[in-house]
């Protein structure tokens, strides 16, 4: 039983960190230490990272792998379009308060 505990801590300590990366990067690219142009250019190193770390914190099957890595590629591709959208924003308030 202290074994079975132990596997679904690490499970769920592995998955929350997994999906906590995409609000940091959103929280970093706000006041610009992070470019979205860097973050779109290296989308596909990223890629390869999330199916890596994957790998390494959950059981060995493609089902637990893909279970993790799919949704958290989806949430940085969400991050992606609201780091976009807010740096939109913030160009659209520069050029009012400019004129």
């Amino acid at each position: 039983m202290g074994s079975y505990l132990d596997f679904v801590m690490v499970l769920l300590l592995a998955f929350g960190l997994a999906f906590e990366v995409p609000v940091a990067t959103v929280l970093l690219s706000g006041p610009a230490f992070v470019k979205i142009k860097a973050l779109k250019k290296n989308r596909g190193f990223v890629l390869l990272g999330i199916f890596i770390f994957a790998a390494f914190v959950t059981p060995p099957d493609a089902v637990s792998q893909s279970a993790m890595a799919v949704p958290m590629y989806f949430a940085l591709r969400n991050r992606d379009h609201h780091g976009r959208t807010a740096a939109q924003r913030e160009n659209s308030g520069a050029r009012k308060r400019g004129s």
